[in-house]
């Protein structure tokens, strides 16, 4: 058999939307193509994430064989090539991959075992260290039909739960909580997504503002659970001290680096913005840190270098370090800011309070806690008996949702509705009724199923639903 040669590239351009290259092949035509995640994972790629310009001035590479920005940073034909198939739907990504193998349960070994390959070459392609072959990826789908056949269209989701999701109820009680918090005068226990900024954030202050950005960006690093719920500390204890003329300096970058580490421990802990105090401390000093020595003191010019790009958001939250004064270690820019609970919670609030237009919202996964997995359990989403701890259900509680709100549109935006959508209508649910055993006024009466979750406690929950 003769040795299948890749295209080689003609020639290639920046594409419009941020991290994006229409690239021409001397056969099969042209391909758009997404490179951002090769740019967010490898470290040879650092100055594209930093300067557009510089992703602008991509060209072809000698003989074909690569695309080049300078001497040092090029990416290869047969890369693209790849990425150009994946996203053209005719094999997979790594991260599909991967959600293909956890969502089955399956173990490295129990995956190799299905698909005929070894140990090792799954955890390459879950890696994205080997291309993904389409046969491999048939394989994937066949294996799933056949599973749906044995099982039935209410197969679970997650093997270690023996959970099933029921998406025409999760879609009807999407659209219901959805127009109740971001479509109604009423609102969710009162609240609605106006009510919720004026009550937690300072008067006056101006949309988009740096001042804004900041006040969400600092806050949001040390949004603990707490008692008497995220209210506490927005509108508590943030807000007044915003307000208050001297304390206001903690919202101020360089200020807060020119008062020291040990003073600004002291008065968070003194307002009761840190909870714990020195993780929160370090947190909000390291944060203005890098805004201050970065970006001027200026979150919008963070945003920028990120394209408004929602992925290539998270990512820079979570890589990103920087030097910092008080020794000269390299520290992350963004500490509490890149975790999965606070991550995505911090870009809503970019999109709801601030109204920062992000691209590619839809990829950012709902945040979970313990608030939001007992508004799935309690209304009856997810069917079946679990009891064990929270963790395993959480990957659960993304699928749902962001499969539930397809095809649906938020009529307060007349956008399509994403999965982040139902963050803080469901966090409301599940804090005001289903911790409390209450159907009372609930917005999803009379068909919640609060009775099925017996018992929360320690992290650790026991469900028995059989409707």
């Amino acid at each position: 058999m003769p040795r299948r040669t890749l295209p080689r590239i003609v020639a290639v351009a920046p594409g419009e939307q941020p991290m994006t290259l229409c690239v021409r092949w001397d056969k099969d035509g042209e391909s758009l193509i997404d490179v951002s995640r090769m740019i967010q994972t490898f470290r040879v790629y650092g100055p594209l994430r930093d300067s557009p310009e510089l992703f602008r001035q991509v060209r072809v590479g000698e003989y074909g064989t690569d695309v080049v920005w300078t001497h040092e940073i090029d990416m290869a034909a047969d890369t693209l090539w790849r990425l150009a198939q994946e996203q053209a739907g005719e094999t997979m990504t790594p991260d599909a991959f991967r959600h293909w193998r956890e969502h089955k349960a399956y173990t490295l070994e129990q995956a190799a075992r299905a698909l005929g390959l070894s140990r090792r070459m799954v955890a390459y392609y879950e890696k994205g260290d080997r291309p993904i072959p389409r046969v491999v990826a048939l394989a994937t789908r066949a294996l799933d039909t056949t599973s749906a056949k044995r099982q039935g269209i209410s197969m679970p989701i997650n093997m270690q739960t023996s959970l099933r999701p029921d998406l025409a109820r999760a879609s009807q009680i999407s659209e219901k909580l959805c127009d109740a918090f971001y479509n109604s005068q009423t609102g969710i226990h009162g609240e609605t997504l106006t009510t919720s900024w004026q009550t937690n954030c300072p008067s006056g202050m101006k949309t988009r503002s740096r001042e804004q950005l900041l006040f969400i960006a600092l806050t949001s690093s040390v949004d603990r659970q707490r008692q008497g719920g995220s209210i506490e500390l927005w509108a508590r204890r943030a807000k007044p001290a915003y307000e208050a003329s001297h304390d206001y300096y903690l919202f101020d970058p360089e200020k807060v680096v020119q008062a020291g580490f040990d003073k600004v421990y002291a008065d968070l802990k003194r307002l009761g913005i840190s909870q714990k105090h020195r993780p929160d401390a370090t947190a909000w000093y390291s944060i203005c840190e890098a805004f201050a020595d970065k970006w001027d003191g200026d979150p919008q010019k963070f945003l920028e270098s990120c394209y408004y790009h929602a992925p290539t958001l998270l990512a820079r939250l979570k890589k990103d370090r920087h030097p910092t004064r008080l020794n000269g270690r390299q520290v992350r820019d963004y500490p509490q800011l890149r975790g999965p609970k606070i991550g995505p919670m911090f870009l809503r609030l970019l999109r709801d309070w601030a109204q920062v237009e992000l691209t590619d919202m839809d990829e950012v996964p709902i945040p979970v806690d313990s608030q939001v997995l007992k508004a799935t359990l309690c209304t009856g989403v997810l069917r079946g008996r679990y009891e064990g701890p929270e963790g395993p259900l959480f990957s659960d509680v993304r699928s749902i949702w962001r499969e539930a709100v397809k095809g649906l549109t938020n009529k307060a935006t007349g956008r399509p509705m994403i999965g982040l959508d139902m963050d803080g209508p469901l966090w409301r649910v599940g804090r005001y009724w289903c911790a409390a055993g209450s159907k009372a006024g609930c917005p999803c009466a009379p068909n919640c199923g609060v009775g099925a979750m017996i018992g929360n406690s320690k992290g650790r929950c026991r469900i028995n639903t059989k409707r």
